[in-house]
């Protein structure tokens, strides 16, 4: 499988899902999203601030630091425990969406991945890869895809109407457990557009 980003944005999975809805390939569009970031980015993302303060930006610790990053070949990185920052993730993550309808029920599951995967020198891309399949089984999206491709198709305006009624204010940028947290499995409708 391709490089995915650590938890990617709700743009980035929008991306995707318009190209899966096109008929293109997991590791195709992830392969052309990704050559877009700049590399320090794979490993960032951004989620929102505790009662409503700014977002946080989290970022993945990798050995050998920013030169490593730097050269690229994400393939290659593998991932330290220094700082702690897998705590501080954590703890990020459940001040900002503890009270979202849907955290009790998800977030053990990320936290399930994020502390099971604590030795250090774990591969970059089997962390981001776990964390993303765990988005991929709450969405159900390989079990939905071919009926919202058969939606898409044939009848376009209650596909669009849907999508409006299920979609609120979302930010681009914050790291896709936003909707989850929010939406749980209706996360799906967000990540159409049209």
């Amino acid at each position: 499988m391709e490089v995915i980003p650590y938890l990617p944005t709700l743009r980035q999975m929008r991306l995707l899902m318009k190209a899966r809805l096109a008929g293109e390939g997991l590791n195709e569009a992830l392969r052309r999203i990704t050559a877009e970031m700049r590399p320090r980015d794979l490993a960032r993302t951004l989620v929102a601030g505790a009662h409503g303060q700014q977002p946080l930006r989290l970022s993945v610790a990798i050995e050998g630091g920013s030169s490593v990053v730097k050269r690229g070949r994400p393939q290659l990185w593998r991932i330290s425990d220094h700082g702690r920052w897998r705590r501080m993730h954590l703890g990020a993550i459940e001040a900002a969406y503890s009270s979202a309808p849907f955290f009790p029920h998800l977030f053990p599951e990320i936290e399930r991945i994020l502390l099971m995967e604590a030795e250090a020198g774990l591969p970059f891309t089997e962390l981001t890869s776990r964390l993303f399949d765990s988005a991929e089984n709450i969405l159900q999206t390989e079990r939905i895809l071919p009926s919202l491709i058969s939606l898409r198709r044939t009848r376009p305006e209650f596909l669009q109407t849907l999508v409006k009624e299920k979609n609120s204010e979302e930010n681009d940028d914050l790291a896709f457990l936003d909707v989850i947290f929010r939406k749980g499995p209706e996360s799906i409708f967000s990540l159409l557009s049209f």
